[in-house]
């Protein structure tokens, strides 16, 4: 609560047991997570941003990613927790998606939390999740998480100015 992140799994006996794996988001990456079927609707911003990582080291990133979805917040959540990486679930043009589509209060704001707690960083693209103060219970919003270092880019050369 507040000091790192620590994991649990039960055992065969059907008892939780600490995870005796240190939970830390590395802070560089080469790796991303995306639904690139939605890339039609994504933002400028952050058709740059995926087209720069695509074109890998011939590009202005200069270095090779690779991309990995798997469409469950948990299990991309999961993974970037184990080896590091960024998440992006943005906003886009489609009509109920233009405010994002994760909800801010049960899902957005607990892997902000442990992101953060385990070393990483999470955005709405404009501000610290964990700065956004909820409006109403369902409450959409985007989501970009992972390694601090890829967060910090993506905010500094990929976001429109506020």
């Amino acid at each position: 609560c507040g000091h790192g992140v620590a994991g649990f799994a039960p055992n065969e006996a059907g008892i939780w047991q600490q995870l005796d794996w240190d939970i830390h988001i590395p802070p560089t990456t080469a790796e991303f997570a995306i639904n690139s079927a939605n890339a039609r609707f994504w933002p400028e911003h952050i058709s740059a941003y995926i087209a720069d990582c695509l074109a890998g080291k011939q590009g202005n990133r200069e270095r090779d990613f690779n991309m990995r979805w798997l469409g469950s917040l948990v299990a991309d959540s999961y993974r970037i927790f184990r080896r590091g990486g960024v998440f992006l679930y943005p906003e886009d043009s489609r009509p109920k998606y233009h405010a994002g589509r994760l909800r801010l209060i049960y899902e957005a704001y607990p892997i902000a939390f442990l992101t953060e707690q385990a070393g990483g960083k999470a955005t709405d693209g404009q501000t610290d999740i964990l700065d956004i103060a909820a409006q109403e219970l369902h409450q959409r919003i985007p989501l970009i998480f992972g390694s601090a270092d890829e967060v910090d880019i993506i905010m500094d050369n990929y976001t429109p100015s506020k």
